[in-house]
């Protein structure tokens, strides 16, 4: 891979990796419940992923940026009408010490499974939060 041949870090190269993988979605968040829209919008890479969706819209002719705007305008009134969560109850070097897993997208799959599942309610404790991922990873 390039990232590599780029000294690119795990970290950079799954952001990246992250980046692409999305870029085309931004329709969608019309549609979305709150549940999903908290998912993205309390990402660490939201903000990265609408300046790349402004950079999709700047390269068309003409240039129509009515929906990065209404998602702008959704994300600042969904996050002041909810508080951002209370930090994760793991991180990623205690999913990979638990799972034995290496540095991989899946440990951040299982981190976004986390974080959703705090956001509902469904994991509220370091205990729940162990359990929790053990069960994604080895019984899921």
């Amino acid at each position: 891979m390039i990232l590599k041949r780029l000294d690119a870090s795990n970290k950079r190269t799954e952001k990246i990796h992250w980046l692409i993988a999305h870029h085309m979605m931004m329709g969608s968040f019309q549609e979305m419940n709150d549940e999903r829209k908290a998912h993205w919008y309390f990402h660490q890479w939201f903000p990265e992923l609408l300046r790349l969706f402004w950079l999709d819209v700047a390269g068309t002719t003409p240039s129509d940026f009515s929906l990065y705007d209404s998602i702008v305008q959704d994300c600042n009134a969904f996050l002041d009408k909810h508080p951002r969560p209370i930090a994760p109850l793991l991180d990623g070097k205690q999913i990979m010490e638990l799972t034995g897993l290496k540095p991989s997208p899946r440990v951040g799959e299982l981190l976004d499974l986390l974080h959703d599942a705090q956001v509902r309610g469904d994991v509220t404790g370091k205990k729940e939060a162990i359990a929790f991922v053990m069960e994604e990873e080895l019984g899921g």
